[in-house]
């Protein structure tokens, strides 16, 4: 489990909203996963973007950065990706991986 990614994720996609609008109307909640997407858990929540995230770490083969973007959909524009990345290491270097299970 990596709750430091998945608040980062559900800080920039959302500012941790689960009532947010996304202008891409097959974006939904929290976490900004598009519809396409099925997931065991409620998928406005943040036990959906933790399914979704874990399934690209999967498929990228446990590398964070490229499951991230994969997660993100950023191919080009690097801007999204960069601010979330940055989020989520203060908050893995500050409470800690282990201690983020308090979050």
């Amino acid at each position: 489990m990596n709750r430091a990614m998945v608040l980062a994720i559900g800080y920039t996609e959302s500012g941790l909203n689960y009532n947010i609008k996304h202008p891409d109307k097959n974006t939904i909640g929290i976490g900004g996963i598009k519809r396409l997407h099925k997931t065991i858990a409620r998928i406005n929540s943040l036990e959906a973007i933790e399914e979704v995230y874990l399934k690209y770490l999967r498929i990228c083969k446990g590398n964070n950065k490229k499951a991230l973007q994969s997660y993100k959909g950023t191919k080009n524009n690097m801007k999204s990706f960069n601010k979330t990345w940055k989020i989520y290491k203060r908050i893995r270097n500050e409470y800690g991986q282990r201690n983020t299970r308090q979050l």
